[in-house]
């Protein structure tokens, strides 16, 4: 949906813009004005403009600045391991250089006979129908044990005899449908899971009945390995795949595993291929890889937004210790000065006043890594397999900010150091 902005009325009218800034403008002038006004002009012509060796209102804010600094840094080097350990960690089937034709038409017969001649090609290594594949939508059927009263509800796969092979899933007892055996037509293949929840030792052979379905049997002819064919936030349930094309299921995805050589001119052949079949139907295509990683478009957004969010964030807090730095050594640049006369250099110099700042860094660190281990915490407990939240991920954060701020800091430092103390001195 697309959100329409009047420009003329509302809270983003040009007009609430314009107050807006003023107001802040205004607010902004307000304290300086009333600093410079109370200055005497004997000691600004002197050039002694002194000020509050503390303000907790300054410190306040530049500790502020530092705690949401560290938070959003934190948060977004979290939500990055997140989205890497969901990414790669081994989903029990493989996904890559799987190309996956969406055509969401029935092809009938002619399906077949376009994947057997995209089979010619050397570049293509299998071949598969279905309708579902992993990271796309699935149904569900209740089915129950037959002679006992035990109900199971299976996420279920329709799919063809080539399916587990294309994608490259495990196969750890009996055997996969075959077009060749008749039976097939009603029988069915169940995951590790469903096997553990039936409390089957051995399932092979074993009937499980269609409760909403006149009673139809369906023999258990294999169990696969369990897979993640949904996404990380729910944790693998019982599972069950029926044959394709006898149980009132259109193909709707055709997967097709590509050698990684070559892959844009298999692409076009494809395409060339398609036109020939199918030549009143557009193709529609997309990477397995992209239509499984599409469930976590919401965490790759959040990622995107805090990563913008951090370096801003980041930016601000820096420009403020910069000026918090410049204003302390400008109080006490006839000390920065005598030192140096004295013999001092210009790192004796930055570690005798690095304390003073870095401490309030080490402090924004202490407030806000509990808020960040609570926050992301709650976070990652919608994820059925997460991440684990390690010490090292908030020493890394924290070490960002202390370093950059180390280096405002010496920047800072050196640049006061370097200018000639007699232009100071002089007039004392």
């Amino acid at each position: 949906k697309n959100i329409t902005i009047n420009y003329l009325n509302g809270l983003f009218s040009i007009q609430s813009m314009l107050f807006f800034g003023l107001s802040i403008g205004v607010l902004a002038g307000i304290v300086p004005s009333f600093v410079l006004s109370s200055l005497k002009p004997i000691y600004v012509l002197k050039g002694r403009i002194f000020a509050r060796k503390k303000s907790y209102l300054r410190i306040s804010l530049i500790l502020c600045q530092f705690i949401i600094s560290v938070v959003l840094i934190t948060s977004t080097i979290i939500v990055f391991q997140q989205l890497q350990f969901m990414q790669n960690k081994n989903l029990g089937f493989d996904k890559d250089n799987v190309l996956v034709i969406t055509n969401h038409s029935p092809l009938s017969e002619k399906s077949q006979v376009f994947k057997n001649s995209i089979l010619m090609n050397p570049s293509i290594e299998s071949v598969s129908g279905s309708y579902n594949v992993p990271g796309s939508r699935y149904g569900n059927i209740a089915f129950i044990e037959e002679d006992k009263n035990q109900y199971i509800v299976l996420d279920m796969f329709n799919v063809d005899d080539r399916f587990i092979n294309n994608l490259k899933i495990d196969l750890i007892d009996g055997r996969f449908f075959s077009n060749q055996i008749t039976s097939d037509t009603t029988a069915i293949v169940i995951n590790r899971t469903a096997c553990d929840f039936l409390n089957l030792k051995n399932a092979l052979n074993k009937n499980l009945v269609v409760v909403a379905n006149n009673n139809i049997k369906y023999k258990i002819i294999g169990v696969i390995e369990d897979f993640h064919y949904a996404s990380m936030h729910q944790t693998i349930r019982p599972q069950a795949f029926l044959l394709l094309d006898n149980n009132n299921y259109d193909e709707v995805y055709i997967s097709i595993r590509l050698n990684k050589e070559n892959i844009r001119e298999t692409i076009l052949f494809i395409e060339e291929e398609w036109k020939s079949h199918f030549p009143e139907l557009p193709l529609s295509y997309s990477f397995l890889e992209d239509i499984y990683n599409g469930q976590y478009s919401n965490e790759i957004q959040i990622s995107r937004i805090l990563t913008v969010f951090a370096i801003l964030s980041l930016f601000i807090a820096i420009s403020g210790l910069f000026g918090l730095v410049t204003f302390l050594f400008e109080q006490r640049f006839h000390e920065i000065c005598i030192r140096k006369v004295l013999g001092a250099s210009g790192i004796l110099i930055f570690k005798s006043l690095i304390f003073d700042f870095i401490k309030w860094v080490i402090i924004a660190c202490i407030i806000g890594f509990p808020i960040i281990w609570y926050i992301m915490d709650k976070w990652l407990s919608n994820f059925a397999y997460r991440t684990e939240l390690s010490w090292q991920t908030f020493i890394f954060s924290g070490g960002i900010i202390l370093t950059i701020s180390v280096l405002t800091i010496l920047f800072k430092t050196i640049s006061t150091a370097n200018q000639n103390p007699i232009e100071v001195l002089k007039f004392e």
